[in-house]
């Protein structure tokens, strides 16, 4: 699968019976990770409620990111997780 951004958002999840169904906050807002361009840059997330547009910020600068036309792929992962990944030389991007 290719994509041109990779939007790994960290959710707040909480068990809630014995069957081991989810209740997902979507709306907590928390950290993500953006790939694109051969880079990684550490983001915010908010998304004040079902109606509004999910925002993503820059950590380091607090600026909106901007993503890079084509195609976007949201992971939503539980933020008792991390996700780990091959940190690359410039010359094997």
């Amino acid at each position: 699968m290719f994509a041109d951004n990779i939007i790994v958002q960290y959710v707040p999840v909480t068990v809630i019976d014995d069957a081991g169904r989810l209740d997902i906050d979507f709306f907590a807002g928390g950290e993500g990770l953006l790939f694109n361009k051969g880079q990684v840059q550490e983001i915010k997330w908010l998304q004040l409620n079902a109606d509004s547009p999910i925002t993503y910020t820059d950590v380091a600068t607090g600026a909106a990111i901007e993503l890079v036309p084509g195609k976007t792929i949201i992971n939503i992962v539980p933020n008792n997780l991390t996700v780990t990944y091959p940190v690359l030389e410039a010359s094997e991007v």
